[in-house]
């Protein structure tokens, strides 16, 4: 493989991928299980036995197992195990987030700068406004720094999450990842296909028992291999929609005639293998052998139904690479990696500083015999800015392995235990077909002569009536010729024919089975619903808690293997959405809508891919739905949200729910606080205006009487002006104090004026000094 560019010819790379293909029957001693094992897992899973491994455990005292192997069957109780824990899983959302990686230093200044942008336009446009309230503008300023924090995006961290959130749905990968981790459960391996098919990404779970790896020194993760291969067959209408750019006419028909040829004229070109009594046994050589139900399988070019081989190989390389120095503009020292085909110009400064040797991942597919298709370096590899021979295949896989030990499944736990269950059962039921009862024994004598003696039966047990004639002479014996009654022999015998206290016996101990396979798997009667009505709600609830303490393990694993997946499809959407684009709305299984319309920075940066823990989220989902009664009752939320926090499938949208509509009853709350005030302060006023209007008209009426008074005293004019002195002493008076009210309101109005305008100079001053500050703190 170490190779530079111009030699990796037609002839090399067919080489490579023919070696793969011949590779394909090697089995290493790698921490995979064998191809027996996994076989025999999923056949007990759709209820096929492997008669061969329930002899070792059912059969200790070499009794024969050809003796009851023909009524003997698979009851499958360890599959109910698996199937609740597949069922849990579906019902855990993957809630994931896409952020520019840390590598990507230039995607990250540019961002921080964004930032930085926001937040000044945020703080100016607060000082602008002068009529908010400095605890109004602190509350804002508050939910704005968490926004940047936890909501703002970069406007590619918004496309990349848009595109795999389309991808997500539009692959319907709920599906997938629900099937590989019944995989994970089974054989203890999962792995999924990530690449470009028909000039669009595609995702695809594949099977296990199909992918073969080379390499990889005991690493759980399938994508560590130094090669990986996929072995099956497809109909010839699959092959032509996903490569129908690359086949030519003569390739097109090849396929087409080829099967038709193996089937009907020469079928000895697709041999198969030679039988053998189980799936993988190993050669001397290291070959799989494999029994000839499986021969069509992995049989020649061609399948005994004239479907076509189709092998997938991904292989690591070695690529030629030059680091050389160069001055910059600014007349620095700088190091740049370039393709070995590089020209180094040694008049602008270049020198070759060394040579390099890194991985490349390339990929290959093999139809049938000879026809080859996208054989290339794989150009989706996710290579990262930081190291250059990082990269994945095509292929993202795990293994279920503790410190390099042999993988192992649920299934590998329960299959003992099951095997014990069937042939317990098995047992048992030749136990009841040999449960009689109690059997009837009477003196054949003593049947009248012209009763058939089934007659009677019928008779008797269905009348309850049972004739006897005692007269009936005995025909043979040494009473031969006396009556049958003269022995006094007039009621029958029972004799007990019953086996119940064996199959009592044989039920515990298919219940004592039941529950060591839910102890040691993890799954208990609890959780399973199997619940006494003598237990009590706490302890029901602690016993499903601590069993889920045991299972949490696979799906904690799978979540990483998820993670690890959709990091790697990003890459391949980077790549497809380049070269394919799809400037197109998508709708959300929840009905909401979203436009894609950029792209080009979005694949030119690198993206870190964070995923929530979906145990945590899953348990906290379900608290709130329990609580969301609680909720509408102490009006602490509406029907509407708890209609929309159901169908929601993200927590963090959950809580921005909540987080609305918390702060909307609280507005509500505050309004109808408000109306309330508003409505007290009119009664109040309504109150006062009563009485002021009866204090008024009793002043009115006592001017008026004082009035009388005046007029009937003494009239005083002085001055002869026709007004009473008295009278005018007072109205000098009033005017008086008018008057210097007047010029003390004028003085107040005016200090006032000149007071509002220092404030508010003040307040401009404090706000740009606080504006100061948050940049600062943000930077």
């Amino acid at each position: 493989q170490k190779l530079p560019d111009s030699q990796k010819t037609e002839a090399w790379w067919k080489k490579c991928v023919d070696v793969a293909c011949d590779l394909v029957f090697y089995q290493s001693d790698s921490i995979r299980s064998s191809q027996r094992n996994k076989q025999v897992n999923y056949n007990l899973y759709s209820g096929i036995i492997d008669h061969s491994d329930v002899e070792k455990i059912c059969d200790p005292h070499q009794l024969g197992i050809d003796d009851f192997k023909d009524t003997f069957q698979h009851i499958g109780m360890g599959n109910n195990k698996i199937r609740l824990l597949v069922g849990e899983e579906r019902k855990r959302k993957d809630d994931f987030k896409v952020f520019i990686s840390a590598n990507d230093q230039e995607g990250i200044g540019e961002k921080e700068n964004q930032l930085k942008a926001l937040l000044m336009d945020k703080v100016n446009n607060t000082i602008k406004d002068n009529d908010l309230p400095d605890e109004l503008i602190e509350s804002e300023m508050a939910k704005f720094q968490d926004y940047l924090k936890y909501e703002w995006q970069d406007h590619r961290e918004i496309t990349a999450n848009k595109i795999l959130k389309r991808e997500y749905y539009k692959q319907n990968m709920t599906e997938l990842f629900s099937q590989t981790f019944e995989d994970w459960l089974i054989s203890g391996e999962c792995v999924m296909f990530a690449g470009v098919e028909g000039n669009q990404a595609v995702a695809r779970k594949c099977n296990p028992l199909q992918i073969f790896t080379i390499g990889g020194a005991n690493s759980m993760h399938i994508e560590d291999s130094e090669m990986i291969v996929e072995y099956g067959y497809l109909g010839v209408g699959q092959i032509i929609d996903k490569y129908y750019e690359q086949l030519s006419r003569d390739d097109v028909d090849k396929l087409e005639t080829g099967g038709q040829l193996t089937k009907a004229t020469n079928y000895q070109e697709n041999p198969g293998f030679i039988p053998m009594p189980k799936v993988g046994t190993m050669a001397a050589e290291g070959l799989l052998l494999l029994d000839s139900k499986y021969s069509n399988v992995f049989a020649g070019a061609y399948d005994t139904d004239g479907n076509v081989r189709v092998v997938k190989v991904n292989w690591r390389s070695r690529r030629r690479v030059l680091m050389i120095s160069y001055i910059d503009r600014f007349g620095d020292k700088q190091f740049k990696t370039v393709a070995d085909t590089y020209k180094i110009d040694t008049t602008k400064g270049e020198q070759l500083v060394k040579e390099m040797w890194p991985n490349e991942w390339w990929e290959g597919t093999k139809i049938g015999e000879d026809i080859y298709v996208d054989v290339r370096p794989i150009p989706y590899v996710g290579k990262s800015l930081v190291n250059i021979s990082e990269g994945t295949p095509n292929y993202i896989g795990s293994i279920n392995s503790t410190n390099q030990s042999m993988a192992f499944s649920l299934m590998d736990i329960l299959k003992p235990f099951d095997y014990q269950f069937d042939i317990v059962w098995w047992t048992r039921q030749q136990e009841i077909a040999t449960n009689h009862g109690n059997v009837l024994a009477y003196n054949i004598n003593m049947v009248p002569s012209d009763w058939d003696p089934d007659e009677w039966l019928k008779y008797a047990f269905r009348k309850k009536l049972m004739p006897l004639d005692p007269s009936a002479e005995i025909l043979t014996g040494p009473s031969q010729g006396l009556a049958a009654g003269t022995f006094n022999q007039l009621t029958s015998t029972e004799l007990r024919a019953s086996n119940s206290e064996s199959i009592k016996l044989y039920t515990e101990v298919l219940m004592n089975i039941e529950y060591m396979m839910g102890k040691l798997s993890g799954v208990n009667d609890q959780r399973e619903a199997q619940i006494a009505t003598s237990e009590r709600v706490g302890n029901v609830k602690q016993a499903i808690t601590q069993s889920s303490h045991i299972t949490e393990k696979w799906f904690a694993t799978h979540s990483f293997f998820k993670k690890r997946y959709l990091t790697k499809f990003l890459e391949v959407c980077k790549y497809s959405y380049k070269k394919w684009p799809q400037h197109a709305q998508y709708v959300f299984d929840n009905m909401g809508m979203e436009v894609i319309l950029n792209y080009d920075e979005f694949l030119e940066s690198e993206y870190d891919l964070y995923m929530s823990n979906a145990s945590d989220d899953f348990e906290l989902m379900e608290d709130i739905k329990s609580l969301s009664q609680a909720a509408i009752q102490n009006q602490q939320a509406s029907f509407a949200d708890i209609i929309s926090i159901r169908k929601s499938g993200s927590l963090q949208d959950v809580q921005r729910r909540l987080d609305r509509a918390a702060e909307r009853i609280s507005a509500e709350q505050k309004q109808l606080k408000e109306m309330e005030k508003a409505n007290q302060e009119a009664k109040i006023k309504g109150e006062i205006d009563a009485k002021i209007l009866v204090d008024n008209n009793k002043h009115k009426n006592d001017k008026e009487l004082e009035a009388f008074k005046i007029a009937a005293d003494k009239f005083i004019d002085t001055n002869n002006n026709g007004i009473d002195d008295r009278l005018e002493a007072e109205a000098d008076v009033i005017k008086g104090n008018l008057e210097r009210a007047h010029k003390s309101r004028e003085t107040d109005k005016k200090l006032a004026s000149d007071q509002l305008k220092v404030d508010k100079t003040t307040k401009s001053q404090e706000r740009i000094a606080k504006a100061n500050r948050t940049s600062s703190n943000t930077k």
